[in-house]
């Protein structure tokens, strides 16, 4: 493959290779290697699929380069070479688009949430968005830039 793809493609074709049989198929086209920058939190998940496509697909080796998506945005946008890009946050695919690096248009393949699992009642009297406990709970990224901050931030902001 050359070219970078974006990451609904990698979600597509990896994806698709976990289904069906569990026996290789015939050969598809798909041969050689294809270089996958993809946000550090798929790391398991697309290792997996990495697996089920190199098996899917004899003569195919997949391989990943896991990171913050912002890191690999900028190794993107000097030149590093990939076949496919999944980034965790739209903000840093944008800047891969807007200098051209990735010219198809980017397209969001999964989506999560912040959330916090507390036993029915909260015995442990775990904090709520809503409380000023949470507000001045800080995460250990709470000064940085990271997906996990931002929305602590954001829900902090939330009226009680």
């Amino acid at each position: 493959m050359s070219g970078i793809v974006h990451g609904v493609v990698v979600a597509a074709v990896l994806a698709l290779a976990g289904c069906g049989s569990s026996s290789p198929t015939p050969a598809s086209g798909v041969t050689g290697d294809i270089t996958v920058f993809a946000a550090a939190s798929l790391t398991e998940t697309f290792t997996r699929l990495g697996e089920d496509f190199e098996a899917a697909h004899p003569g195919t080796k997949v391989k990943f380069n896991f990171a913050g998506s912002s890191a690999l945005a900028q190794q993107l946008n000097r030149g590093a070479p990939a076949d496919v890009f999944a980034s965790a946050a739209p903000a840093n695919m944008k800047q891969v688009t807007d200098t051209g690096t990735i010219t198809d248009t980017p397209t969001t393949f999964a989506r999560n949430q912040l959330t916090i699992a507390v036993p029915k009642g909260n015995p442990g009297r775990s904090p709520d968005c809503r409380t000023s406990r949470w507000r001045t709970r800080r995460s250990p990224c709470a000064r940085s830039r990271c997906r996990a901050a931002r929305r602590r931030r954001r829900c902090s902001r939330q009226p009680g």
